[in-house]
């Protein structure tokens, strides 16, 4: 990357070193709880940048003393822009937000681009239409102070959008996942009418939470 352009990644959870991998220890550092959010990260440089490459980044942020002034002066001085890579937070038993990543968010300087941010009613296997009035009140204040610190919130779906719009929230866009553009900018993110959502078959091979054991079947073609 150049200076005129060079991102720098928060909460990338992405292994693209040796440094990611050299020990048990590094290695969940890098991807924190959910290797497949490294995907994310991999779709936006893709985008970006034509490919995965070792950008500045804070990999994981809940491993990292956010008391560092030294790289808040790099942000601002040597970075074009910060990406700021999310989940689906919005829910009620998604964990916090850790403690001094808003104060580290409002000292930079430049352009913050918040992406894949998302909302989740499903709490183990079950619809929760209370989601948002169960969510804490330091997880509701950390979306509305990071609302202010960006020109808008790239969020996954209209979903998200409604649930922000409930939190008094209302500069959102429902830009997908980068991970749904990981082949071609073209693709176009649909609000599709439903009533409520059906549930075709669920199972413990992606949650073990759910009591009621049926089963998903994506590449067992045998058995398919």
């Amino acid at each position: 990357m150049t200076k005129k352009f060079n991102p720098f990644f928060i909460n990338s959870t992405i292994v693209i070193n040796e440094n990611d991998i050299k020990n048990v220890e590094n290695f969940r550092k890098s991807i924190c709880h959910n290797i497949g959010n490294s995907y994310i990260t991999y779709s936006i440089m893709k985008i970006i940048a034509g490919g995965v490459y070792d950008a500045p980044r804070i990999n994981n942020i809940y491993y990292f003393n956010y008391d560092n002034d030294k790289l808040i002066d790099y942000i601002n001085v040597e970075c074009s822009h910060v990406i700021f890579v999310l989940e689906d937070y919005i829910r009620a038993n998604a964990l916090e937000f850790p403690e001094g990543l808003l104060e580290f968010l409002k000292k930079i300087k430049k352009p913050i681009t918040v992406m894949s941010l998302g909302s989740n009613n499903i709490i183990n296997g079950k619809l929760d239409n209370d989601f948002i009035n169960k969510l804490s009140k330091e997880k509701v204040y950390f979306l509305k102070e990071l609302s202010n610190l960006t020109e808008c919130l790239g969020v996954r779906g209209y979903r998200t959008v409604e649930a922000l719009n409930k939190l008094g929230i209302k500069n959102s866009q429902a830009v997908g996942c980068p991970s749904y553009y990981v082949k071609g900018r073209d693709r176009i993110v649909e609000k599709k009418p439903y009533d409520n959502f059906k549930l075709a078959c669920g199972g413990v091979l992606f949650n073990t939470n759910i009591e009621d054991r049926s089963y998903i079947l994506q590449d067992e073609l045998e058995l398919i």
